[in-house]
């Protein structure tokens, strides 16, 4: 098998792996929408459908990370949301729910955008530059960010509340190990210049 059809099946591979993860995932967000009525566990499952979808659908990238470091950053940063768990007692409150809404509106807009540009490890599959990457470079973490932070804010538990810090770390840090990547790129190290902020104006 040449190298081109080895990263071909790699990359298919791998891509059905996800949407196999990310199915369980909606699976068990949708049995406790079934048994709760809990409209976060909704939003976790459109989120995570959409995902599958682009999965299933995305390009092959102009160039991939082979660090094993990339590698690790990236698949905690994927998993550790994963993990979490709706708590025995629901807290859906009216703006807890918005928040969540709206975070997750921002994902689903900005993974819509990439379409099939979409991924987990460090690559490029061509820069982006409209919809909500005029404004930050990673909105979808953005958006992540926002809707896990009323999830958790709606299932307290102190396992909910430590995935959530850990989260935060490796999601940095995965946004370090795609710029690093990516702006080997000129067309995104121009883009770097012009869209200064990766995920909260005018703070980081």
């Amino acid at each position: 098998m040449d190298k081109a059809k080895l990263n071909f099946f790699v990359e298919k591979s791998f891509n059905l792996v996800a949407a196999v993860i990310y199915g369980v995932m909606a699976y068990r967000m949708g049995l406790d929408w079934l048994a709760t009525g809990r409209l976060s566990s909704v939003f976790f499952l459109t989120l995570e459908s959409a995902i599958i979808v682009l999965f299933l659908i995305r390009n092959m990238p102009k160039q991939t990370s082979t660090q094993p470091y990339d590698w690790f950053v990236a698949l905690m940063a994927t998993a550790l949301p994963m993990l979490l768990r709706p708590a025995m007692t629901v807290h859906d409150t009216a703006l807890l729910l918005t928040l969540q809404l709206a975070g997750v509106t921002m994902s689903i807009m900005a993974v819509l955008f990439l379409n099939k540009s979409f991924g987990i490890v460090p690559a490029n599959r061509g820069v982006k530059r409209g919809g909500l990457y005029r404004y930050v470079r990673h909105p979808i973490y953005a958006g992540y960010i926002l809707t896990y932070s009323a999830y958790i804010l709606q299932n307290m538990t102190q396992a909910n509340i430590t995935l959530m810090l850990l989260f935060l770390v490796f999601i940095v840090l995965r946004i370090f190990a795609e710029e690093k990547l990516l702006a080997q790129d000129p067309a995104y190290a121009d883009y770097m210049k012009q869209t200064r902020w990766r995920i909260l104006p005018g703070v980081f």
